[in-house]
């Protein structure tokens, strides 16, 4: 029993450092893209307090405990810490933990680590950026297709391959068309790539609802958002988050 304990507390601690990792790649890898930056300074620059630039101590790197032992502000200059860092910190704890207690299959566990992971980060910058970064989505594709051969059996995997055919295909077909009647763009071509994605480790079938779902629950939140007035009809509306919340619950009745 203590030794259980000790192991479930080991994930959710383990889940909290890499949420802190996290929440720097948010913070760092849309500003690269947009500017044309290499990404490489993302991985190897010491963090930074965002206002004074100041190069933080290990004390104030500590997830969760630091941020509110400094009450959410810099411990040099004082300035307010986004809440964002904490609760990045805390979902992708609790992502450790939940798949860990969930799957009894280790290696089913490690797979929906990655991608409740990669969905974390590519929601978040979605919903700040309007973006989708290849650099996560493509990948993304071929550890699905792994995750299919290793899991599942040779109709997942080809059910899989043409889920991200089909998948990106269909999508681009409609970004474009929309672009080309409307002369604005519609489904992004990152939204595409990021279906795609998701057909890789759903396969076709299930893509088809996680589709079907995703765009009644966004419909869903843009008019209310709409009608609370939080949100201009006319301005983009990220698809991504939708996509990758209905996908990761539909994987978690997929594979109990």
């Amino acid at each position: 029993m203590t030794i259980t304990i000790f192991h479930h507390s080991l994930m959710f601690l383990l889940g909290l450092s890499f949420g802190s990792f996290y929440a720097l790649i948010i913070d760092r890898l849309p500003l690269a893209i947009i500017n044309n930056h290499s990404i490489k300074p993302i991985f190897i620059a010491h963090s930074r307090c965002l206002d004074c630039h100041t190069r933080l101590a290990w004390q104030s790197k500590i997830p969760v405990l630091s941020y509110l032992y400094q009450k959410g502000h810099c411990r040099y200059c004082h300035s307010h810490i986004p809440l964002q860092l904490l609760i990045i910190e805390l979902i992708s704890g609790l992502l450790f933990l939940g798949c860990e207690l969930h799957y009894q299959n280790n290696t089913t566990a490690f797979f929906m680590i990655l991608f409740g992971s990669a969905g974390l980060i590519l929601a978040i910058i979605d919903m700040s950026y309007h973006l989708l970064p290849d650099i996560i989505t493509l990948p993304m594709i071929w550890v699905g297709l792994i995750f299919n051969i290793m899991t599942g059996t040779s109709s997942d995997l080809n059910s899989s391959i043409l889920a991200v055919v089909s998948g990106y295909v269909i999508s681009a077909s409609i970004s474009l068309g929309f672009l080309w009647v409307r002369r604005k763009p519609g489904l992004g071509l990152g939204d595409a790539k990021c279906i795609a994605m998701i057909g890789a480790w759903t396969g076709l079938e299930t893509l088809s609802h996680i589709i079907f779902e995703s765009t009644a629950l966004a419909a869903c939140v843009m008019c209310l958002l709409v009608w609370l007035k939080r949100h201009d009809k006319n301005q983009p509306f990220p698809f991504g988050p939708f996509l990758l919340i209905t996908s990761f619950i539909q994987l978690n009745y997929r594979y109990p």
